[in-house]
């Protein structure tokens, strides 16, 4: 059996793909944030017939100063290819990069594919753009394989960021205009995501990109509901036209954050359940109660 390099080890995907494929009988070896260099800089560390599954990444900058395009392609970019060059130099087998599914855009009316062209906006999703660039080009050059997952925003227990935000504003019972969204995201949750991972272990899937969610798209609205069932305290929403909504937020320069709430963000993952003989092993409403069972302080 091949051994299982996962790096980002103790990060939120990673830590929970570990105790995955750990409870699904392989043989993991987590590399933690401490660890990388190791392997950035050092053929030794592998052997061959590794798979190395690679999760470690930054989304928002970790130093001020400087140029944050720079930071933002150390860490995404050029970290991957150079661990990669060392696995490959030692034989391993194949490299599953952990991608994003926002290297597409930032969502529209229609659904991204497999053969949607890339559009990525600001640092994070150029980096990771670059870097399947540079994988790919190198699994042209060597004997190892490369798998490319591009999943939406990931959730489950554990998870920070905006989410979390939203979990702690539900907690507090804020009243919230988004009572009337009817925009459709896509999201994966942790289970889905780590299966998925783990199918491209072995399967048929080299040098692919593989677009993955939970093959249920929700709003924003429904989001919210799911998050005050599941956390006992029912979400406050008011049904504040969307329009309106948008208004506001350019007048404040909020548009941003009025996309990722009120916008559409779907990803068409036929082609994936395709190659992988793959379905989602948990649903929306499951991966948001156990998102949801863990406690959430309150600030």
């Amino acid at each position: 059996m091949s051994r299982i390099l996962v790096t980002g080890a103790t990060g939120f995907v990673g830590s929970a793909l570990c105790a995955w494929l750990t409870t699904a009988g392989f043989d993991v070896h987590a590399i933690n944030r401490r660890e990388l260099s190791n392997y950035q800089n050092s053929e030794s560390a592998f052997q061959k017939g590794d798979v190395v599954i690679h999760c470690a990444a930054i989304a928002h900058r970790l130093h001020e100063g400087g140029n944050p395009m720079d930071e933002y392609r150390q860490i995404n970019r050029d970290l991957p290819h150079q661990i990669a060059m060392n696995a490959a130099k030692a034989g391993a087998r194949r490299f599953v990069f952990l991608s994003s599914a926002k290297v597409l855009g930032e969502g529209g009316d229609m659904p991204y594919t497999a053969t949607s062209k890339a559009s990525p906006e600001g640092p994070y999703a150029t980096s990771k753009w670059e870097a399947e660039q540079a994988l790919l080009g190198l699994s042209q050059q060597v004997d190892m394989d490369v798998v490319i997952v591009r999943p939406p925003l990931v959730y489950g227990p554990g998870v920070k960021g905006n989410l979390r935000q939203l979990i702690r504003v539900v907690d507090k019972g804020q009243p919230l205009p988004f009572g009337a969204v009817h925009n459709r995201r896509d999201m994966i949750n942790l289970d889905n995501l780590c299966d998925v991972i783990t199918r491209c272990i072995d399967a048929p899937v080299a040098d692919k990109t593989l677009l993955v969610s939970d093959g249920e798209a929700i709003s924003t609205t429904r989001l919210l509901t799911l998050l005050g069932e599941h956390r006992n305290c029912k979400a406050r929403l008011l049904p504040v036209p969307t329009g309106l909504m948008r208004i506001v937020a350019k007048l404040i320069g909020k548009v941003d954050v009025a996309n990722r709430l009120l916008g559409n963000f779907e990803v068409n993952i036929v082609v994936t359940q395709e190659l992988l003989g793959w379905r989602p092993v948990c649903s929306v409403n499951e991966g948001f109660r156990k998102t949801c069972a863990e406690p959430v302080e309150v600030m």
